[in-house]
């Protein structure tokens, strides 16, 4: 895929959120997600989406809302050592399954 990013390892979520959105079926060869390659553009392009994601996920339509709310405001009271630590194991499992998925484990 042309928007595959090297450099960025923060932004899978607005990826996976993007591809879910657009994605109608018929594999990887019909999906377009209209990301632009990596480069300056795709992170103002990314940071627009962030927006537009945080706007539906804080509207007053999403039956979510509340819980979303609250899953935010006990992040927001981590310790930024608690959250680094959140990060960084999250961070090792996707790395473990990623080695398990290749057969090295």
């Amino acid at each position: 895929m042309d928007w595959q990013t090297k450099d960025n390892d923060v932004d899978c979520g607005l990826f996976l959120m993007r591809h879910m959105e657009v994605y109608r079926g018929g594999g990887v060869e019909k999906l377009d997600a209209d990301f632009l390659p990596e480069c300056n553009s795709q992170k103002m392009q990314l940071s627009e989406m962030r927006k537009k994601y945080v706007c539906k996920m804080l509207s007053d339509m999403n039956l979510c809302k509340a819980s979303f709310v609250t899953t935010l405001e006990d992040y927001d009271n981590l310790s930024s050592y608690k959250r680094k630590k959140i990060y960084t194991e999250s961070h090792l499992h996707e790395v473990e399954g990623t080695v398990k998925a290749i057969g090295v484990l």
